[in-house]
């Protein structure tokens, strides 16, 4: 249970920080 619900949280905060360096890099080389 516990496992899960970290693995899921992990999984959620790296989605969440790909989604914040992805976004700025996109708009700075404008593609």
């Amino acid at each position: 249970m516990f496992v899960k619900l970290a693995t899921h949280i992990n999984l959620l905060v790296m989605s969440s920080a790909i989604w914040h360096l992805d976004g700025p890099v996109h708009i700075r080389w404008g593609s």
